[in-house]
């Protein structure tokens, strides 16, 4: 999975890398660095997975020896974890401290418990704040670990190492001054030049009278915020903290006097200002802020935390629309706004042409009004005749004259309301081969498959089955809540095709059937340290043997709704879509044609991209492919300008194949959390659904909640729900709880697989997918 979040300072960090990596090759010895500890580690990595202890400790120990003074050196200069963002400056330390790891987990592998231990401890006792890179896009505590692997070797009850739960006091901005207008009208002050080309600009003629009307903290105001009372007391404090730490905390008014004043491009300033005041509650200033971005920075950029361009204009514009649709009550719209980024589908900024038009906020009718209020959004009536179709005669895709797309299932209108289910057992991981195939997991012996037949509420949340919480079952509970498709994949487990049929028959759910196709190296049968290359003609057979095989496995099953292709492989992780995005959409685009040749029923064909990634080169490369799936995780707006993007660069439909966010939040009730995923996932499913057939872009024909089921494994230690971070994102917190994005909790995990706490989200979607 792939996340948005906006790091702008990820460049000043950079810089700080380079500096600091051009000091330590003069202290330190210089062709140290002329040679690539990562092959050690990874290669370690390999040869453990094979279990292949020997070469595991060759190829550990020889890193080792060559590079431990170097990794002392740098360890003896810490004194707590390097800033996010200047790891790769202690990398030969890391690395050092990851091959004592992978040798320790070898060693306990093996019942080596003495030699283990010494391996671990020297982690603990050399390199504290080493930290290992999860190629799944984080960093980790290899300490941390090393203790609790010692602790078990050792038979002591191991507990998590966690901070205690201290729930923030909230604290909201209150505006000294809030603006004279409401909507600016621009006109007044100003002049549009070249509005919808890429010329555009605005021009101020008085900019004094601009600052009265948009108010505090809004540009081109500068000065408001300077006689505010409040920011005078705690102006002096100021320089203490730090804008990006306080960006995501519950002070907010801390936060918007240090963000009026931090050193960050005017663009950024604006975006995070108008954050703060929408999470105070002030709406109106919320809006003039997002507006006051379109009009004079409409071309800014951030960087995520995966060093990915982030357009702040169309975010901007994106959160206007949606503050608009959610407070009718202001009785506006906004007309003709658009923003185009041509070549904004790369990692390359300096590509990036900007066609602008800023738009205007204008006032509805009465009667307009009257209609939004009652009615909602206007959905089209008149699309026209059928003039494109895809898929077979049972699963079709139709485009109809007015270009609205729409998925007829038995010539039915049919909107996928998916789950991405896979339920982890407590304590299984698929990191050190303890996982085990959920669809035949019968762990009581009593013939029934566990979590789908045999899960049930625990209502009062007391971690224990009480007389009246009956067993229910999974597949219930989610056909309850308005379920009717799970994606599944065909690899690495083989389905139990018996049990999806009780499930089709009893529940009339559907399945999205998907193959990795090279991801993670499944199908292409490559090792994981080359990683799958799809233009290697081993692998391709391989791959295409695999996706040969599911077809055959699948074809003559009616609950088989469509196929699936990847998993957001053009990130990379065990394949090289990431380095050769055009080899793997002609593959991808091959594989298409092979299943089409050999369904029967000629099933409509996906894909599961990340985000928009390359989507320029997937609509060059894949005509056969039907539909443009993708992972996405933009934020509880929605999913901005994905529906337009695709409609634009490829016209055909789309649909997410993963979306959600954590039910954990550091810093606030795990109530708030809750409340906070819920409302997030009403948002992006009303992204959805208003992008479907007769509205907006009207080419969603769905998508997939990630995820059903809370996975305790996803930051290592699979005994323990962890609450850490993993990386930024766009959530209640600013972090990735990702251990947390089930609808449902496996509250202490003692009664796992079978127990299951409802959370708030799963109810929300009763209501939404019910109707």
């Amino acid at each position: 999975m792939k996340i948005l979040v906006y790091n702008s300072h990820i460049v000043r960090r950079k810089i700080r890398t380079i500096l600091y990596v051009f000091v330590m090759a003069i202290l330190l010895t210089t062709n140290c660095f002329s040679q690539d500890t990562s092959e050690y580690v990874n290669k370690g990595w390999a040869l453990r997975g094979k279990k292949d202890f020997q070469g595991v400790y060759k190829v550990t120990d020889e890193c080792i020896l060559k590079f431990s003074a170097q990794a002392d050196k740098l360890a003896s200069g810490l004194a707590d974890f390097p800033p996010t963002g200047d790891e790769e400056s202690f990398k030969i330390m890391n690395d050092v401290a990851t091959c004592y790891f992978i040798k320790g987990e070898s060693l306990r592998e093996q019942g080596k418990v003495e030699e283990a231990i010494e391996a671990f401890k020297t982690i603990l006792d050399k390199y504290p704040f080493a930290q290992a890179f999860d190629p799944r896009g984080w960093y980790w505590s290899l300490a941390e670990k090393a203790k609790i692997a010692i602790d078990q070797l050792q038979g002591k009850i191991v507990r998590p190492r966690e901070e205690p739960d201290i729930i923030e006091k909230e604290i909201k901005v209150k505006l000294y001054d809030a603006g004279s207008e409401f909507p600016v009208n621009y006109l007044k002050y100003g002049r549009f030049l070249n509005p919808g080309t890429r010329n555009y600009k605005y021009v101020i003629d008085n900019p004094i009278s601009l600052a009265k009307a948009v108010g505090e903290g809004i540009f081109p105001n500068t000065n408001s915020v300077k006689f505010d009372p409040q920011f005078i007391k705690v102006k002096k404090t100021l320089s203490k903290v730090d804008h990006w730490k306080v960006l995501n905390s519950r002070d907010m008014r801390t936060a918007f006097y240090k963000w009026n004043i931090a050193p960050e491009p005017p663009g950024v300033k604006l975006f995070y200002i108008a954050d703060i005041l929408e999470r105070s509650g002030y709406i109106k200033p919320a809006i003039k802020a997002y507006y006051a971005i379109l009009v004079h920075y409409p071309r800014s950029y951030g960087w995520t935390y995966w060093h990915t361009p982030w357009y702040i204009g169309k975010a901007a514009l994106y959160r206007l629309k949606y503050l608009l649709r959610e407070n009718p009550k202001l009785g506006l719209r906004l007309e003709d706004a658009s923003i185009k980024i041509l070549n904004g589908y790369d990692n390359e900024i300096r590509n990036d042409v900007f066609i602008v038009n800023p738009g205007k906020l204008t006032k509805l009718s009465f009667i307009e009004r009257l209609l939004l209020r009652s009615r909602g959004i206007p959905k089209r009536q008149n699309l026209g005749k059928i003039v494109e179709t895809r898929g077979g005669e049972r699963v079709k895709l139709v485009k109809y004259e007015s270009g609205d797309w729409q998925m007829l299932l038995n010539n039915r209108p049919f909107i996928i309301k998916g789950m991405t289910y896979g339920p982890t057992r407590v304590g299984e991981s698929p990191d050190d081969g303890s996982l085990q195939n959920w669809s035949t997991q019968d762990l009581n012996q009593n013939g029934l498959i566990d979590a789908p037949y045999e899960a049930w509420v625990d209502k009062n949340k007391n971690n224990s089955q009480d007389l009246t919480e009956k067993v229910t079952g999974d597949f219930k509970l989610m056909k309850e809540m308005g379920v009717n498709t799970l994606r599944l994949y065909y690899q690495p487990f083989t389905i139990n095709k018996e049990l999806i049929g009780q499930m089709y028959q009893k529940y009339g759910i559907y399945i999205i059937i998907g193959d990795f196709l090279g991801k993670y190296t499944l199908g292409s049968g490559a090792d994981w340290e080359k990683g799958t290359d799809y233009d290697d003609p081993t692998d391709r057979e391989n791959m295409l043997d695999s996706v040969r095989e599911m077809v055959a496995t699948f074809k003559d099953e009616p609950y088989v709704l469509m196929w699936l292709l990847g998993n957001e492989n053009v990130y990379g992780l065990g394949c090289n879509a990431d380095k050769k995005p055009e080899s793997f959409f002609k593959f991808a685009n091959e594989a298409a044609l092979l299943i089409k040749s050999l369904d029967p029923e000629k099933r409509p064909v996906g894909i599961a991209s990340g985000d928009s990634l390359f989507l320029n080169i997937f609509a060059q490369n894949c005509p056969d492919i039907d539909v443009f799936g993708t992972n996405s995780y933009r934020g509880k707006y929605g999913f901005l300008d994905l529906w337009d993007q695709v409609k634009i660069v490829a016209d055909i439909p789309a649909m997410i194949t993963e979306y959600g966010a954590p039910s954990y939040a550091k810093g606030y009730t795990m109530d708030e959390a809750e409340s906070f995923q819920a409302g997030y996932h009403r948002a992006n499913w009303q992204d959805i659904y208003y992008n479907s057939c007769g509205y907006g872009a009207a080419n969603a024909i769905g998508g997939f909640v990630f995820e059903w089921l809370d996975e305790w494994w996803k930051a290592y230690e699979p005994a323990y729900h962890d609450k850490k971070g993993l990386f930024a994102g766009p959530f209640l917190d600013g972090y990735m709880h990702e251990e947390w994005l089930g609808l449902c909790s496996q509250g202490n995990g003692k009664k796992s697989p079978y127990l299951r706490q409802l959370k708030k989200a799963y109810f929300t979607y009763k209501k939404l997918w019910k109707k």
